[in-house]
């Protein structure tokens, strides 16, 4: 059976306000560090586009990796209703 997070395992609010602002504080740094680099305009608007485009691809890969971890979880529970659903239709113990 694969492993279900109870409610004692969920993040706490703490752990959620960590990752939000390490990603915030972690965006700002690289584009401060883009905008003072010492080049040519063009080269930090590459660079920037090219952060932009980094923060969407992960954005768009770890929903797709929950959404496959989510849907697993439900094709799971769907299965182990219609096994338990089998025994007790089969189960000449239950009355």
């Amino acid at each position: 059976m694969p492993y279900e997070p109870t409610p004692s395992s969920m993040h706490s609010p703490a752990w959620v306000a960590f990752t939000q602002i390490n990603f915030g504080v972690s965006c700002l740094a690289m584009a401060v560090a883009i905008w003072a680099m010492p080049a040519e305009i063009w080269v930090r608007a590459f660079l920037g586009l090219g952060m932009l485009a980094v923060v969407g691809a992960t954005i768009t890969m770890t929903k797709t990796l929950r959404d496959m971890h989510e849907a697993g979880r439900v094709s799971s529970k769907v299965e182990s209703a219609k096994v338990e659903k089998l025994l007790v239709d089969r189960d000449p113990t239950v009355l």
